[in-house]
């Protein structure tokens, strides 16, 4: 993958487009030049997250369901950890981190993901770092 170099002025042009815990440089642009979005041509293999390590420690393996559940909402959400060490939602869409996934599924909320994530198991995934 090239690597292009941006100047202070740009990047923070690209921080005001972007969607907080949610995009990176590449989506911002990609969406600025009307690009198909990447999660939509082959997530699991264009993409690294940040369950990675855990997948290549064999904490986390890939396809294992996560689920955040929310009490006091009354809500439970579930994600798939991808081969890449993202988590992919049941809208399709695919967070690179724990957090983002929280934030995308709470319309911009701010969590800590690796403490709401859980196995099925129970085990929370910030656990599994340790």
């Amino acid at each position: 993958m090239p690597t292009i170099r941006i100047d202070d002025e740009v990047f923070a042009g690209l921080q005001e487009k972007a969607t907080p815990l949610v995009d990176t440089p590449n989506t911002v642009l990609r969406r600025m030049l009307g690009l198909e979005s990447k999660r939509t041509l082959a997530p699991e293999t264009d993409m690294q997250g940040e369950l990675l390590p855990l997948l290549k420690l064999g904490r986390l393996k890939v396809n294992n369901e996560l689920v955040w559940n929310r009490p006091r909402k009354k809500e439970t959400y579930r994600a798939v950890v991808t081969a890449g060490g993202c988590l992919k939602l049941p809208d399709g869409h695919i967070a690179v981190t724990p957090s983002a996934a929280c934030s995308r599924l709470t319309s911009g909320g701010n969590f800590n993901g690796w403490r709401e994530w859980h196995t099925i198991e129970g085990v929370p995934i910030n656990d599994l770092r340790e």
